[in-house]
């Protein structure tokens, strides 16, 4: 939902219960993560998804052509010996920055997790496919209806829609702001239905509250 700095706190506040080993590193995963959206230097780490993490961040500082690619063929080689979850939805995440489709459709249909069909969808979108990204929404829908993720692909579908869906996607969307608090991204994808419902005023409204309380560049320049 783009709640970063809330994901960093609520990481901080929970360090100091007692946890087994797989929680910390699941939880020093969603902090790293969270480091890596908001452009904070991030250190990896001894596990296959912070090292994979610590790739995407090297991808994302390089400069030219060359370096991404070097650092394209270094995720590579640790998603082929590393089937873990995570590690397969980095990959896809930089393959397709990188343009590699066919590559981050192999990994994400490599996994079964519900962010595993929600990256396939995002990618089958960019496909232009929304029937296969409807697809992937129905699976979603059958493991958990409720979940964030569901209500994330249905926001997307919605607005690949066209006009004639956007209603559903800003329902979708009011429903999550007040359940969790507006965030970025959940105000940038409202401006977006307003803007295809028509209703330009309340699409202003949205990207100026964004800019407001999160001071988010990508506002500045939508």
């Amino acid at each position: 939902l783009g709640h970063y700095a809330l994901c960093l706190d609520e990481a901080k506040t929970i360090a100091r219960r007692p946890m087994s080993s797989a929680l910390k590193e699941e939880r020093e995963e969603f902090i790293q993560r969270a480091q890596l959206a908001l452009g904070q230097p991030i250190a990896g780490g001894d596990t296959p998804a912070l090292k994979a993490l610590l790739i995407k961040s090297k991808y994302d500082a390089a400069v030219d052509e060359s370096a991404k690619n070097a650092v394209v063929d270094e995720m590579k080689t640790l998603a082929a010996g590393d089937n873990s979850p995570s590690v397969q939805i980095f990959a896809s995440q930089l393959y397709l920055s990188h343009g590699l489709t066919k590559d981050a459709l192999v990994c994400v249909h490599a996994g079964s997790t519900m962010e595993h069909s929600s990256m396939a969808l995002q990618i089958y979108l960019k496909l232009d496919r929304l029937d296969l990204a409807s697809q992937e929404l129905e699976r979603l829908r059958q493991v958990d209806e409720d979940a964030v993720l569901t209500s994330l692909g249905a926001v997307h579908v919605a607005l690949a829609g066209g006009s004639s869906t956007a209603s559903d996607a800003a329902h979708h969307l009011n429903s999550l702001s007040e359940q969790y608090g507006p965030s970025p991204l959940l105000l940038n994808l409202s401006a977006c239905a307003n803007c295809m419902t028509g209703d330009y005023a309340e699409a202003e409204t949205k990207l100026l509250e964004c800019k407001r309380e999160f001071q988010y560049a990508d506002t500045a320049r939508w």
